[in-house]
């Protein structure tokens, strides 16, 4: 996938650039790439491409992935 620039920063999809600017529109505070790591049922680590918290206390994770790419997730880490 190409790289694109929107707003001063680098996304790794057009993708994840439909989602900031959702997020810029909706959320309270966001992270765009943040320095967590959750652990999986499998020995890898998951980085979010997001993490997005709400005024009603709600925090969502956030993963930006195309059909196959979530087949891969979903079969090798969740």
């Amino acid at each position: 996938m190409a790289k694109v620039n929107y707003d001063d920063i680098v996304f790794d999809s057009q993708l994840e650039v439909d989602y900031y600017k959702y997020l810029k529109e909706n959320a309270t505070y966001f992270v765009y790439h943040p320095k967590i790591g959750i652990n999986t049922t499998s020995k890898n680590k998951y980085y979010p491409d997001f993490v997005a918290y709400y005024g009603d206390c709600r925090c969502e994770i956030i993963e930006c992935k195309g059909y196959s790419q979530f087949s891969y997730l979903k079969d090798n880490m969740i």
